[in-house]
């Protein structure tokens, strides 16, 4: 029942969006795009797979130490399920019941799984806080307008950078207050969550996040690469506040894959910040487009890493 009502969403948001846009301009701005931008963008993006199957291996090496190939060919197959299924629970799912076979107690995977989600999620909010002051500090004039927005989207941002920051200690608290309780298998869960959300020492800690930075400038370059295709007058600020909107509002389990609503969020939020909704509306498709195409070749590289790894134990 939730699947349709999410694909129900999808193609509403889709048909609503399709309906409001010129077509004329929709098709003048796809003739923009040339061959050889689309494949600089589809190599850029799996240069970001790559670095965030690193930040995986650096994570889960702790709970379960395995040779590199082994982890960055399950990462590799985990993004290609992710795919398929809401939420990008799949490749989540498939790494748990896979690695918790060699691991010495199971927990310790799925807080390695957790511990990725969380500083996927504390990368994209400190992404959207920079990026966003960026527009605002940079062009008052031209985005007088959306200041609310900013403001108001800035400050969301901010305060959840600090929640998710000061989680260690209130998670505790929680844990704590809940194990006197009749909730022992809830108090559980929240000592997991709480684990999770302890990255290290301040080195590797910094070392992860970098990586996790890195993965999302990745994407805003490959969603740049696109707009500079299509000649759009926009800069790293506008493209990037868009795009990490986009994946944040992504993770909101109303639609599958967040199909439609992102398409919708580039036409709006890149037709507020200078281009035209059709404009933003083909950068969003083709790029997510081009993110699919990428997802599907990480299934392919992920099974030839993983045969890889096979001849090298025969």
């Amino acid at each position: 029942m939730k699947a349709w009502l999410r694909l129900s969403g999808s193609l509403a948001i889709l048909l609503a969006a399709l309906y409001l846009l010129d077509w004329g301009a929709v098709r003048g701005a796809v003739q923009k795009i040339s061959g050889p931008g689309l494949v600089w963008a589809f190599g850029i993006t799996m240069l970001h797979f790559l670095v965030l199957g690193w930040r995986w291996n650096l994570i889960v090496q702790q709970a379960v130490p395995r040779p590199v190939l082994d982890h960055l060919g399950h990462y590799f197959l985990a993004s290609f399920l992710n795919s398929f299924t809401p939420a990008n629970l799949g490749g989540d799912l498939y790494r748990v019941l896979l690695l918790r076979t060699y691991a010495p107690d199971g927990k310790t995977v799925i807080i390695a799984v957790l511990r990725e989600r969380y500083l996927g999620l504390l990368s994209y909010l400190l992404a959207a806080v920079f990026l966003l002051a960026l527009v605002y500090l940079g062009k008052p004039a031209a985005v007088a307008g959306i200041t609310p927005l900013l403001a108001y989207t800035g400050f969301a941002a901010a305060v959840g950078v600090i929640v998710l920051l000061a989680a260690p200690p209130l998670l505790r608290r929680l844990a704590g207050d809940l194990e006197d309780s009749r909730w022992p298998l809830v108090a559980r869960g929240v000592k997991m969550l709480c684990e999770a959300c302890r990255i290290g020492s301040v080195a590797r800690g910094a070392l992860l996040l970098l990586y996790s930075l890195a993965g999302v400038a990745l994407w805003v370059l490959a969603v740049k690469l696109v707009a500079n295709d299509m000649e759009l007058p926009l800069g790293w600020p506008a493209i990037g506040s868009t795009v990490v909107l986009t994946e944040l509002l992504r993770m909101l389990p109303v639609t599958i894959q967040g199909i439609g609503l992102r398409e919708a969020t580039f036409a709006y939020l890149l037709g507020l910040l200078g281009s035209s909704p059709e404009s933003g509306f083909v950068v969003g498709a083709v790029s997510y487009v081009i993110l699919t195409c990428a997802l599907l070749a990480c299934g392919v590289l992920g099974w030839i890493l993983l045969q890889i790894k096979s001849h090298q134990n025969e």
